[in-house]
């Protein structure tokens, strides 16, 4: 989770602390640095360089981090105060390193020929300031370059702030790569972790003369491959209660990975590499071991680690409860996120309810006086135009429907009635020359549907389309089978200018059946340059 919310950052330094960060990079410099020293018939001018270089890199970073944010902010003596400080840092942790691994010492007991010529002509001309020499010439060496890089970088940064990007392609692929996936933000984070590991179980043994960091990371491999065998096995039994088999199992990867090492201990001696283990010679009381065989020298490697196998066997089991622990609280936390929608969702359902509840209530205020007054407009219109009194019946009837039904479900028979009044009654208005095919599949008997679902698909094909035209009617069909109702509607779209519709009517629709019918209807809305269509579908 920690290497996880780092890496997050635009760079995982960015989340360090400022004083944590240059604890870290000058922890690397001087690992690498005296990694490179002790290496066997490295060049020393060669190292110095690589280490340079490496440490050029983390000072850019530590200013990128530290300096630039008081520059940002306006306050220009922070800034130059905090540069002047981390150069001088930097200068004098170089320096320091110079001092204690100068090549003068190692340079009286060479056998080179350009080595010892440089040491034969560096004794003659000043042999009382050969030993010191080199060593001032190579701080002040190290000041010139720092505060010369340090410039440049503090110009860089700016330049690179303001907008004048030099190295764009270097920048969009560093974005790239430090915004990972999931998986390559885990693979970071666990070789951060074996970083981490190698640093602490050495961290008395660097300046040993006796450390030597390439067989300290091939032994490494066995070590790894141990602890993931073990997280996925060992600790897999014992998190299913099966605690024999899951110690037999973690002491048998122990073991093996003993013997591997050994194996690897005694190959890699006889191959020229020097004896030592953990910053100490272990073959130190044999004058020539060159001459033991592969067999006792894996029996050497073999005893002097078989007691540290248990070190990663037991953080495997300690990261395997972690990362349970860690998967654990996700999942709680998902679960409340989820029960804490879910109230919400029903918290607005109930006021959806409240709110439907209120609007009945004011459309059905004295409803009878509505409905005596179309009847008797019905009566006085019966002698006088049989148009207008059927008129007035059918809308009697489309109003009583819309204001009285107030259930849950009606029958499917009313609501099939209702539009057929709905299709009649804009038939009577436009003296019955609308092009309308109304049809419908299947017996609507004993089924029962949501009041009012129907209607605004139609509706809505009466306000916007055309239905004037004979090659292009409107057509409305119903079919009804055992389980399922499907509804269809499709009009020609009128042309010119026409009221914008406002989406209300479809989102309550939406809604409606997402509380009637959750996860048993599908609703499509085809909208099309000539026409509209509408196909509803619900599982009754």
């Amino acid at each position: 989770m920690i290497f996880s919310e780092l890496l997050r950052m635009p760079l995982f330094i960015k989340a360090l602390p400022k004083w944590l960060g240059l604890v870290v990079a000058f922890g690397l410099y001087g690992l690498v640095f005296y990694g490179l020293i002790v290496a066997d018939g490295a060049t020393y001018l060669r190292n110095y360089a690589l280490v340079f270089i490496s440490s050029s890199v983390l000072l850019f970073v530590s200013q990128y981090y530290v300096c630039l944010p008081y520059w940002q902010q306006s306050k220009r003596a922070e800034f130059l105060l905090a540069t002047l400080l981390l150069l001088g840092v930097w200068t004098a942790f170089r320096s320091w390193f110079l001092l204690q691994y100068t090549p003068v010492d190692r340079l009286l007991s060479t056998n080179s020929d350009a080595q010892r010529g440089f040491r034969d002509g560096l004794m003659e001309s000043k042999p009382a300031f050969a030993p010191v020499l080199p060593q001032i010439v190579g701080i002040l060496l190290n000041l010139g370059l720092t505060l010369l890089e340090g410039l440049i970088f503090t110009v860089l940064i700016l330049w690179y702030q303001r907008g004048r990007k030099p190295l764009p392609l270097f920048s969009k692929r560093l974005g790239q790569w430090i915004q990972p996936s999931k998986t390559s933000s885990l693979v970071l984070g666990h070789l951060l972790g074996w970083v981490a590991y190698l640093l602490l179980s050495n961290l008395f043994d660097f300046f040993r003369k006796t450390f030597y960091l390439p067989m300290e990371l091939l032994l490494l491999v066995p070590t790894v491959a141990a602890f993931y065998l073990c997280l996925r096995s060992s600790f897999r039994f014992l998190s299913q209660n099966r605690l024999i088999v899951a110690m037999v199992s973690a002491l048998s990867i122990g073991v093996i990975s003993a013997i591997l090492k050994g194996i690897l201990f005694g190959i890699a001696v006889k191959a020229g590499w020097p004896p030592y283990l953990d910053g100490i010679n272990v073959l130190a009381n044999h004058a020539n071991f060159h001459t033991i065989s592969v067999a006792k020298l894996t029996g050497y490697g073999m005893a002097r680690t078989l007691s540290s196998e248990a070190y990663p066997i037991l953080i495997s089991f300690i990261y395997g409860y972690a990362l349970q622990a860690v998967r654990d609280q996700q999942k709680l936390r998902l679960l409340s996120e989820e029960r804490q929608r879910e109230i919400q969702r029903q918290q607005q359902l109930e006021n959806e309810v409240t709110a439907a509840k209120l609007q009945t209530l004011r459309y059905q205020i004295n409803p009878h006086f509505l409905f005596n007054s179309l009847n008797f407009l019905y009566a006085q219109a019966l002698p006088l135009s049989e148009n207008l009194s059927r008129a007035t019946l059918l809308l009697s009837e489309i109003m009583r429907y819309g204001l009285q039904e107030s259930e849950a479900k009606v029958p499917l028979e009313q609501e099939v009635r209702h539009l057929q009044n709905f299709v009649d009654f804009n038939q009577l208005r436009f003296a019955n020359r609308l092009q309308v095919q109304f049809t419908m599949e299947g017996s609507p008997a004993f089924r029962r549907i949501m009041p009012l679902l129907l209607i605004t698909f139609v509706e809505n094909a009466f306000k916007y389309g055309e239905l004037h035209d004979p090659g292009f009617p409107l057509q409305i069909n119903l079919r009804v089978d055992s389980e399922t109702l499907s509804f269809f509607v499709r009009n020609k779209k009128r042309q010119g200018p026409k009221e914008e519709s406002t989406g209300i009517g479809l989102d309550n629709i939406r809604r409606r059946l997402e509380l009637a019918y959750p996860s048993r209807y599908t609703l499509n809305l085809h909208d099309q340059l000539q026409e509209y269509t509408a196909e509803l579908q619900i599982q009754l």
